[in-house]
């Protein structure tokens, strides 16, 4: 035999203790250390392996116990030790399942089951948008942070549907309730709009809604002084045209229904008022020497009740109708910079009034202040809400006006008290 025969067996008497004498590969030991920082839609993931041989490590995650690498799981690469990761794209508000893995020539192994909740998501909800003229609207929303911090609120809107805030916006002061004014509006347009909020993670919206712009007013609004109009009870209210419309000049202080019978007055028994579900006004205060400049205060059942509150040929107004009045005196005339606030408003008994008036209307609206549903009376001098006949449930409509020189029409208990002005039919 030479030389090469004899290296030929030792080289293969090598092989053969390798082969069958190395240490063969175990499972690694794997622990699921924990999560921490759980957000809207992360976490942060820590774990921790012993073993050899490591060719693929991470973690996997589910909504159901037991989670596998058949699902969601992450790629944190090879080797032991210690390792992290950022978990992403979780739902909100959402209960997850996650423990680490790790795979090698023995297989794969899972760590211990750990449980984490995700934080709620921002809620956005969308305010009914109010059309000061037709090129002008106010609009606005409430945000429920969540403790989550915000960057930016607003309202974005567009002539197509889903506006978004890469279209156009109106920025308000971060805030998590909030308005602000829509401008530059076509006439006869309908536009979607949605209140938004906007946080490091992301833009939430609110529900979308929609108006519709009128028509461009004509240059000017003629104001007739028209007369009088009496009550059941004869007192007599000044009245004014403005535009097609006829309004009282005063708020109503009637206490009689049309068919002669009385209505309530609980203005001496504040107690009874909350459980009212029937037509009562009161005096502000129970003072009634506040009614001449005034008026009542009238709950709305008292506007429901079929024997009528209105004198005849004349109505509670409808909330469109207020609407129609507004748009109507802040487009009176295109150079005249007065809003509808500031030409209704009377030019006494406001207090710490933030705008100038001068009731070029002859509307004069008293700040008559209003019944809350305890009994209790408040505000007078500083705001003023009267009554529509638009409805719903234990809620009615009201237009409301108040020393900032702000108007909006929102809704109130039916057992509230608020002034009352009647349009002509």
């Amino acid at each position: 035999m030479n030389k090469y025969f004899f290296s030929f067996l030792g080289l293969l008497a090598l092989v053969f203790f390798f082969q069958f004498c190395k240490k063969p590969i175990t499972s690694p030991e794997v622990t699921t250390v924990g999560v921490k920082d759980a957000a809207i839609s992360t976490v942060k993931a820590y774990g921790r392996i012993t073993g050899l041989g490591i060719t693929k490590k991470g973690f996997c995650w589910d909504t159901i116990n037991n989670p596998t690498v058949d699902k969601s799981f992450d790629d944190e690469g090879n080797g032991s030790d210690a390792f992290s990761s950022v978990i992403g794209g979780l739902k909100g508000n959402t209960k997850y399942f996650l423990r680490a893995y790790a795979i090698n020539d023995a297989g794969i192994v899972y760590g211990e089951v750990v449980s984490f909740q995700t934080q709620l998501e921002p809620e956005v909800t969308t305010l009914t948008a109010y059309l000061s003229s037709y090129s002008l609207a106010s609009a606005g929303g409430i945000v429920n942070t969540y403790s989550n911090v915000i960057q930016e609120t607003g309202v974005c809107y567009d002539s197509n549907k889903n506006p978004d805030i890469s279209k156009s916006k109106s920025v308000s002061v971060i805030s998590s309730n909030f308005n602000v004014s829509l401008t530059n509006l076509k006439e006869k347009t309908v536009y979607y709009y949605r209140a938004y909020a906007k946080f490091s993670f992301g833009t939430y919206y609110g529900a979308e809604k929609t108006f519709t712009t009128a028509a461009a007013p004509i240059p000017l609004v003629v104001f007739t002084n028209t007369g009088t109009v009496s009550d059941y009870d004869g007192n007599v209210y000044k009245t004014i045209t403005i535009g097609n419309q006829t309004w009282m000049a005063e708020n109503l202080r009637v206490q009689t229904y049309n068919d002669g019978s009385t209505i309530p007055s609980y203005y001496s028994n504040s107690t009874a008022w909350p459980n009212l579900v029937s037509g009562a006004y009161g005096y502000y205060n129970n003072n009634i020497s506040y009614a001449p400049a005034y008026g009542y205060l009238y709950n709305y059942y008292t506007i429901e009740d079929a024997k009528g509150l209105a004198p005849a040929g004349w109505h509670i107004p409808t909330n469109a109708e207020w609407q129609t009045l507004i748009t109507l005196l802040n487009n009176a005339n295109p150079s005249y910079s007065f809003t509808a606030i500031q030409q209704m408003f009377s030019t006494s008994g406001w207090t710490n009034l933030n705008c100038s008036i001068n009731n070029y209307s002859n509307m004069k609206l008293m700040p008559a202040g209003f019944r809350s549903i305890q009994g209790a009376d408040a505000d007078m001098g500083y705001s003023t809400g009267f009554w529509t006949t638009d409805n719903s449930g234990a809620y009615a409509s009201i237009m409301y006006f108040d020393n900032n020189c702000f108007l909006m029409s929102t809704s109130k208990y039916k057992n509230c008290g608020y002034s009352i002005r009647c349009v002509k039919d």
